[in-house]
């Protein structure tokens, strides 16, 4: 069965330990699974898509990378809280240091999975990524 937007959330909210989502809106999480889907598309070559997310009535993501798309939502979510871009004018200073932390882990860790699937789509791909060596054996 193919991702939803819903699914992502669900899978988001849990990550983030707001299932009523109180913490984290539902327009943040929107935005920080745009954020890394966009990212996964830079890395794939392709436009993908999640139905439901801005008017997609399919899903063009592959269900592998599941696990990549919501620890880039994480990621993405965490820093969007951190500085207050989704929930005020301002941004608090008072937010823990923990959770800057915790983004940066995050955002390394999908910094990783984007270099495995950019690995795994070119060790897939039929068309070679670089040109051919002329070989000369005179």
């Amino acid at each position: 069965m193919p991702l939803t937007l819903t699914d992502i959330r669900t899978h988001l909210a849990t990550r983030l330990s707001d299932p009523s989502n109180l913490i984290y809106s539902l327009t943040l999480l929107d935005e920080s699974i745009r954020s890394a889907l966009s990212d996964i598309s830079r890395v794939s070559g392709a436009v993908l898509t999640l139905s439901g997310l801005d008017e997609a009535v399919e899903t063009t993501f592959p269900a592998e990378d599941e696990h990549a798309l919501i620890t880039g939502a994480v990621a993405y979510a965490l820093a969007f809280h951190v500085s207050g871009r989704f929930d005020d004018a301002v941004p608090d200073q008072d937010r823990p240091d923990h959770l800057a932390g915790w983004a940066e882990q995050q955002m390394k860790h999908f910094q990783t999975l984007l270099a495995g699937i950019k690995a795994r789509i070119h060790q897939n791909s039929s068309d070679v990524p670089y040109s051919q060596w002329e070989w000369d054996e005179s």
